[in-house]
């Protein structure tokens, strides 16, 4: 019989002093043992769930139904290899293992791919920034950028109050339904809160996290300029601007740890920067973008168009009447998203061209509700605080 050989590994179960123990994994040709000075278990290999856990997929794990409670782990990974030794090609356990190395195989080559495909640009970075971030952009996988945005509005919720009454969000999505269900763009979940603050504003991340103030909502007069704000903003996800521009911001260093080897540490630059997509201001060729997009989706969805421009045509007389001092506070939504009379005509000269085209769906009754609704609902939380 081949030599034991034992792997250092961590056990969870109650018999242990608060719950744990260290101690030694030994493997034989149908069990899997754990021994400690706590005291250990022996479990039969048949049955036995491994998989790859923690942050990093860098420990090894075991489980098994018939053996509640108990839970090992060993960051040993070379346990993986003696573990198909002692099995048959045609178990489930070799299979798992096969799984797992497959998984890793995938992973390795996702990140060796990334590293390539970067280290192939760093010579053109400085030329074509903007085209190297888009194409990078376009390259994550979409669930690192949910992540992304999923992370960097975690640590926004912590700061504030949100809105998350039934009624309200119920009256919410028959206003902005219609629109969703219409992007062409399928790869994203759009969430959308209500952030309980009077400054007029809205903003998206990347995956389509989007937050609308109360302020906003309450200011605007027609839905159909709730339309155009919300088409906006998510033009600005399905444009990838804010993954772009934080690529942008970072891709010289970027470039760098890819083309010395250090993959990992590439996304983890981008989540650490991402909080800078709260208060991030977009380039005009950007936020023009974004207004052709969210112009072409409102159509495309059967809403009037002429709301987008409404709206900031509002923003930009009611900024004449505003301190300046006062201007961030009050119409924040212009320290984020720039509404010079250049973009207005650039959407008049758009919605001109669709000519006297009717058909545009109506949602006045229904935003007449979700206002009263809304306001009722800020009443009362400003009596409770």
């Amino acid at each position: 019989m081949e030599q034991e050989k034992a792997f250092s590994g961590i056990a969870l179960h109650e018999k242990f002093k608060n719950g744990k123990a260290a101690g030694q994994i030994i493997l034989t040709d149908g069990t899997i043992r754990f021994q400690s000075d706590q005291g250990g278990v022996e479990i039969p290999l048949h049955d036995i769930t491994v998989k790859r856990g923690g942050s990093s997929g860098q420990l090894v794990t075991f489980e098994h139904r018939s053996y509640p409670g108990w839970y090992i782990y060993t960051e040993e990974k070379s346990i993986l290899r003696k573990l198909n030794q002692l099995s048959r090609p045609d178990t489930d356990i070799s299979t798992q293992v096969k799984g797992i190395k497959k998984i890793r195989r995938r992973v390795r080559g996702l990140i060796l791919g990334i590293v390539l495909a970067i280290a192939a640009l760093i010579l053109i970075l400085l030329q074509i920034r903007n085209p190297v971030a888009k194409a990078i952009a376009k390259s994550i996988p979409v669930e690192w950028e949910q992540s992304l945005g999923e992370s960097v509005f975690e640590q926004y919720k912590a700061q504030k109050k949100f809105i998350d009454d039934p009624e309200v969000i119920a009256s919410l999505d028959k206003i902005t339904v219609p629109l969703l269900n219409r992007i062409p763009d399928k790869r994203y979940d759009f969430k959308i809160y209500i952030v309980r603050d009077s400054s007029i504003n809205a903003f998206a991340l990347p995956g389509g996290y989007m937050a609308l103030h109360t302020g906003l909502l309450l200011n605007v007069e027609h839905a159909e300029e709730l339309l155009g704000v919300l088409a906006h903003e998510i033009s600005h996800v399905t444009l990838q601007h804010g993954l772009r521009k934080l690529i942008d911001s970072l891709g010289l260093l970027l470039m760098i740890k890819a083309f010395f080897g250090d993959a990992s540490g590439i996304w983890g630059e981008v989540v650490k920067s991402g909080a800078f997509l709260l208060d991030q201001q977009f380039s005009r060729s950007f936020e023009r973008e974004a207004d052709e997009t969210g112009f072409s989706y409102l159509v495309n969805a059967g809403i009037d168009p002429g709301g987008m421009i409404g709206f900031f045509q509002r923003l930009e007389e009611e900024r004449k009447k505003v301190d300046t001092l006062n201007l961030e506070e009050k119409l924040n939504f212009l320290s984020t998203h720039p509404a010079p009379g250049m973009r207005i005509k650039y959407l008049n000269k758009k919605l001109k061209q669709l000519g006297n085209r009717g058909g545009f769906l109506n949602f006045e009754a229904d935003f007449r509700v979700f206002k009263e609704t809304l306001k009722q609902k800020v009443h009362e939380m400003q009596s409770g605080n």
